[in-house]
């Protein structure tokens, strides 16, 4: 069973709310109805991400560079020739601490160790963002202008029309070259030595005649994304976007169910607001039964949510094996392989 990302953005989940509900009702009563489902959709829809470092016999810990986000790591090993058969077989690490973004193990384990971790949706913002510094698909980094309350230490944005995952960031205040203080950092150890050397790369460039050919980097407030990677980019996608293009939060999910459960939560908040400007009697009656109809529907997704152990919306999937397929013996179904997979753009 495939768990890739399915991706929205508050645009078009918006855009969904008032088509449906049509003429009276306002993107901005959307949007701060969105804002709502968001917060409470956010508590059972949890995007995973995933790092992997490599683990050598005799070494105890490991510097995770994940600071802010250790006490939701899940680790897993890859042990060669464990004996099952099968290669990318990853096992959960049982004995280990975390510590100050540290991993700390008994230094038996050799091969690679998985870190999974998970991380709250990204809020609705009230106003656009945009880019504060040219971004090339490929690049280390995306500057967004300002800042930008409650960002998750991962997630994904869609940068004009291409999706791109980030799994750190830092808030900064620029003044000049060389001088810029991190203000905040969020599952980024040390992130000066790298915006630094992005600073750098970022100064304008010059054509023959002495006109600027490059943006650079303007001062004020930035929030940089480090350790980027596209997704799902459009074939009309550009190969450069230029300062104030516009970014978008992504909205993941591992299936369409959980944004069918999204979208009731939406529509709940959304009648509950319409209720309280309803213009007659038929008005009121149809709100308040449209009100009981998607509380029905929040209430059957929460019951099939609290079935699941946990909605993971990872870029890797399981595959489920049955004991026959292990030989028939005792081992059991529940070891992990690790596959790429990519985003789907709904």
């Amino acid at each position: 069973m495939t768990q890739a990302a399915h991706l929205r953005t508050a645009k078009e989940l918006v855009d969904e709310i008032c088509d449906t509900i049509g003429p009276g009702f306002t993107r901005t009563q959307a949007r701060n109805a969105l804002r709502r489902a968001v917060s409470r959709w956010s508590s059972c829809v949890k995007p995973c991400f995933c790092k992997t470092i490599e683990a050598r016999c005799g070494q105890c810990e490991y510097d995770l560079g994940c600071c802010g986000i250790h006490s939701d790591i899940v680790p897993w090993v890859q042990r060669a020739g464990c004996g099952c058969g099968v290669p990318n077989c990853w096992h959960r690490l049982l004995c280990y601490d975390l510590s100050c973004g540290n991993l700390v193990t008994d230094g038996s384990i050799s091969g690679k160790i998985k870190l999974e971790y998970r991380v709250e949706q990204p809020p609705v913002l009230r106003e656009p963002v945009e880019l504060s510094s040219p971004y090339r698909p490929g690049d280390r980094t995306i500057w967004i202008k300002g800042k930008i309350d409650n960002l998750p230490p991962a997630g994904y944005v869609k940068v004009c029309d291409t999706w791109v995952s980030y799994q750190c960031y830092a808030e900064i205040r620029y003044d000049g070259p060389e001088l810029f203080d991190v203000t905040k950092s969020e599952a980024w150890l040390n992130p000066g030595e790298l915006i630094s050397e992005e600073i750098i790369s970022k100064q304008p460039l010059l054509d023959g005649s002495g006109d600027d050919i490059d943006e650079g980097i303007a001062c004020g407030v930035h929030t940089v994304l480090s350790s980027v990677d596209p997704h799902c980019i459009s074939r009309a996608s550009l190969d450069y976007y230029p300062v104030g293009t516009r970014v978008s939060m992504g909205y993941a999910a591992g299936s369409s169910s959980d944004y069918n459960y999204l979208f009731n939560l939406a529509m709940l908040e959304a009648y509950r607001t319409r209720m309280t400007s309803c213009n007659s009697g038929t008005e009121r009656d149809v709100a308040y039964s449209l009100i009981q109809y998607y509380t029905d529907e929040v209430n059957r997704s929460e019951r099939m949510a609290g079935t699941q152990a946990e909605v993971r919306v990872v870029l890797d999937y399981w595959k489920p094996r049955s004991k026959e397929y292990y030989g028939g013996d005792n081992r059991t179904s529940s070891r992990r392989y690790i596959a790429g997979g990519e985003a789907v753009c709904c």
